[in-house]
């Protein structure tokens, strides 16, 4: 960590160990800031507050290997002399699992345990643990016993007496998990608990902007933070847009570009600057009842042809009718498939049953186009090969290459692999950014012919899907019901 810029706690002052209390120091705070940021840039400083402890000591657990000092064996002069005094084994394998703001450490020594006779499996993968707490000078084992290859771990209570004006405690642990052994020695992997999170929120003419700020697993406020934004339109109908990045990155809310300039010594506040575009402009060019569809070029995957926004509604125009755009990926067995990196929704049911969920008793068929970022081969060369199909399927990537292709299962066993674009990777602009629709959930649009939104619903889980096909198709009955001019002439 020594490559990582930090602001330590000023204001922490105790360490609490359930098993026993350790008192730390306070240390000066040193400000991270984005530097060169434009005097003209808008600010926008958000007054923050402790979360609360919702998560405790069974919240998540950060994994990373640690160093052991028993198998470097030029580090064993390194172990402290109050932590080897405490050795039951001399021969154990210790570990370092990580230190706290004031110095205080936690060691595991691990050793075999062939006390007993086991018939089950190999002794060696019974181990004897000793969880040590050392600090200035002196140290005490905090746990101790045998365990086979799983998490163990110690719950320890960190209280900043001060984040802005409040005193703030919470749970937290540190750990270790044993996956395994190598000729002998273990394959430990060090856990720390849930780190304390600070929100705020910053009310706008057009929205609710908020804020949450994760703090690093010493709880310092670091380059390895986390900041998550999220901006809420208060007109409904309008998606939220929501952004996660680091301390130093510039994060994109829409149309709207923001960094973090400052953060109070105290975290009792956090400043954004506006560095382009608006959340107020954005927000009233986002999806909603009356708005005009964006211009867009994607590909069509069974086509393989370009689809524009002049080619949608003009066939929109000549048969009067609507067009329909579902957003979300269809499902895999995952007995069989190993999926990547998913940022879109899963739709609870295929194509063929959307579409005549959407289609049944509506007078004039709309166009419907699936919007996916991922497509199974099988299903490609399978029932997606029929010669007309009453739907599209479009690639929601502006760059078709950053489609995932699901590979089927090898018959000699094992998952289906895939292949394409990862959408952690720089991937390029979707068709659902230019909808301004929400990552990680399906979306239903619906057009009229001259290319104005008649329906929205921006967020849907798997339950609220179906009943949402069905509001949509009444509305596409009602809509359509009455022929256009063009429909009249041709029949």
């Amino acid at each position: 960590m020594n490559s990582v810029k930090r602001i330590t706690l000023a204001a922490l002052a105790t360490l609490m160990v359930l098993a026993g209390g350790h008192s730390l120091p306070a240390q000066e705070a040193t400000p991270i800031a984005i530097q060169g940021v434009p005097a003209s840039a808008t600010r926008i400083k958000i007054t923050l507050a402790p979360e609360g402890n919702s998560a405790g000591p069974q919240g998540y657990y950060r994994y990373g290997q640690v160093t052991s000092y028993r198998e470097r064996q030029s580090m064993l002069d390194k172990i402290p002399a109050e932590v080897s005094s405490l050795l039951k084994n001399k021969d154990a394998f210790v570990f370092q699992l990580g230190e706290f703001p004031g110095g205080t450490t936690y060691y595991a020594a691990v050793s075999p345990d062939n006390s007993v006779n086991r018939l089950d499996r190999d002794a060696s993968q019974l181990w004897y643990i000793q969880m040590i707490c050392a600090s200035e000078g002196k140290a005490e084992v905090v746990k101790e016993g045998v365990a086979m290859n799983s998490d163990v771990r110690v719950p320890v209570r960190v209280t900043l007496p001060k984040v802005g004006v409040n005193p703030f405690t919470f749970d937290s642990s540190i750990g270790l998990q044993i996956s395994g052994s190598s000729n002998g020695r273990p394959t430990v992997q060090a856990t720390r608990g849930v780190a304390p999170v600070l929100q705020g929120s910053h009310v706008l003419e057009v929205g609710k902007l908020n804020v949450s700020v994760t703090l690093d697993d010493e709880s310092n406020y670091t380059t390895a933070s986390t900041i998550t934004l999220n901006f809420s339109p208060f007109k409904v109908g309008l998606p939220d847009r929501s952004a996660s990045g680091k301390p130093t990155d510039i994060l994109t809310l829409g149309g709207a570009r923001l960094a973090a300039t400052e953060m109070a010594a105290d975290f009792s506040s956090i400043t954004l600057a506006v560095l382009d575009g608006s959340l107020e402009e954005d927000a009233a060019q986002q999806l909603a009842l009356g708005a005009e569809m964006p211009n867009f070029s994607q590909i069509d995957l069974l086509a393989r042809k370009p689809v524009t926004r002049a080619d949608v509604l003009e066939q929109a125009r000549e048969e009067g009718t609507a067009t329909v755009f579902v957003f979300g990926d269809f499902r895999v067995d995952p007995r069989n498939y190993m999926p990547p990196q998913q940022t879109t929704g899963y739709l609870p049911v295929g194509a063929d049953q959307i579409t005549s969920l959407l289609l049944a008793e509506v007078p004039q068929k709309p166009a419907v186009y699936f919007v996916v970022r991922e497509i199974s081969m099988e299903d490609y060369f399978g029932k997606y090969a029929a010669d007309e199909l009453p739907y599209h399927l479009v690639a929601d990537y502006t760059d078709p290459l950053r489609t995932t292709f699901r590979m089927p299962p090898s018959p000699y066993g094992g998952y289906g692999g895939f292949s394409g674009g990862y959408p952690g990777g720089g991937a390029s602009m979707t068709l659902r950014q230019l909808f301004n629709l929400p990552e990680g959930t399906c979306s239903l649009v619906a057009f009229d012919a001259s290319g104005k939104v008649i329906h929205v619903m921006a967020s849907l889980n798997g339950d609220q899907f179906t009943g949402a096909l069905g509001e949509l198709n009444k509305l596409l009955i009602a809509t359509l019901a009455q022929p256009s001019e063009k429909t009249k002439k041709k029949r």
